[in-house]
């Protein structure tokens, strides 16, 4: 009998989520490895789930933040690593990286704004092995030719379960699709504009504007940013994986807030589909777009079994239509954040719908585990 796990490990104010398939070996499938909590976590975790040297199949990036990336160097120097799947770096992402190198200096010389700057020196810095790295076209921009045009890329709605298995014939579809999140990237231009009014923008909002302004007045500049709800995260890059075949049978977790009762419950049997869609940072809100996740997967709905509500429960990227399916929720966040995450509105829709659901943060016992055949 086929066995496949599915842990959201506990990290705090990031993410770390494993699937291990036992097939002739044991594969395995991450998706986001970092904590703005504390990194030593997602170390720790790598320590007691891998074998030093162990081979991990594929890496899933949702977006170039600290809090998802920053464990990767680690993991680049304990395991294996064989392929890192990450949104295209744009243009975009560039002007993103100069805005959060203006406002802390220190992201340029973190991973993640290394990475940014050149993907691939910044793994030959950790790893000189054999790591592929693939982009993931923006959906709806398929013509873009990015940055690094040595580094391949790859459609968005691709499924890469051959390239990651190779001939395995396990029946199961591993599914990326990266948005392009410019709402909050309009919202600070808008901003600049009315702070800066003399100003003459030629379009949309460069590298070389930020900088301009900065020099200019950087009160200005922080003021403006500050303004805008959520992060500008440019991309996330959203993830199915699942199959129509298989079901998860147990659920692991010890942190019961799902159960809504006091006792301490650990186990739960849930006959449901075994597809998980994670959801990174993703911004949900408003009609278009959810209709744009939810056309995306339009033929993976019928076998989600399982959601990641994004951005670590924050009311600013929830949409109370993605809590509308029959299916296990999941929440990612540090238990004392200033982030105000996961925000009680959010909370509160999930709880009102009766839905079951888990908060997964740094404490161990809020480790999620599903097992799946």
């Amino acid at each position: 009998m086929m066995n496949i796990t599915r842990t959201i490990l506990p990290v705090g104010q990031g993410g770390f989520c494993v699937e291990t398939f036992r097939l002739e070996r044991d594969y395995h499938v991450i998706y986001d490895c970092g904590s703005l909590t504390d990194v030593n976590l997602v170390k720790n975790h790598i320590r007691n789930y891998f074998d030093p040297r162990e081979k991990i199949d594929a890496v899933f990036i949702s977006h170039l933040d600290n809090d998802h990336i920053n464990g990767l160097p680690y993991l680049l120097k304990y395991c294996d690593v064989k392929r890192i799947y990450f949104p295209i770096i744009t243009s975009g992402v560039k002007t993103f990286l100069k805005i959060k190198t203006l406002l802390n200096p220190k992201f340029s010389t973190s991973f993640a704004g290394q990475f940014i700057s050149n993907p691939r020196q910044a793994i030959r810095d950790i790893n000189d092995g054999e790591v592929q790295l693939f982009q993931i076209q923006e959906i709806g921009n398929e013509s873009y030719t990015p940055d690094e045009s040595r580094l391949e890329t790859i459609l968005s709605g691709q499924n890469l379960m051959g390239q990651i298995f190779g001939d395995s014939q396990l029946d199961w579809e591993f599914v990326p699709f990266n948005f392009r999140q410019v709402s909050r990237i309009e919202k600070f231009q808008k901003n600049l504009e009315t702070m800066f009014p003399s100003y003459i923008f030629s379009g949309r909002l460069t590298e070389y504007d930020v900088e301009k302004l900065y020099k200019q007045d950087s009160q200005k500049v922080k003021e403006a940013y500050k303004k805008v709800p959520g992060k500008l995260n440019v991309n996330s890059m959203t993830l199915f994986s699942g199959s129509k075949d298989y079901r998860v049978a147990d659920i692991s977790n010890a942190s019961n807030a799902w159960f809504k009762s006091h006792c301490r419950c650990y186990y739960y049997r849930f006959r449901n589909q075994s597809g998980c869609l994670y959801t990174g940072d993703y911004d949900a809100r408003g009609e278009r777009k959810w209709e744009d996740l939810k056309t995306s997967y339009n033929k993976y709905w019928d076998y989600v079994g399982c959601i990641q509500i994004p951005h670590h429960g924050s009311k600013h990227n929830y949409n109370t239509k993605l809590t509308d399916w029959d299916a296990f929720y999941f929440i990612c966040a540090g238990s004392k954040n200033t982030y105000q995450h996961p925000h009680s509105s959010v909370i509160r829709d999930i709880m009102l719908k009766n839905k079951l659901y888990a908060n997964v943060n740094e404490h161990i016992g809020s480790r999620l585990m599903f097992r799946i055949y």
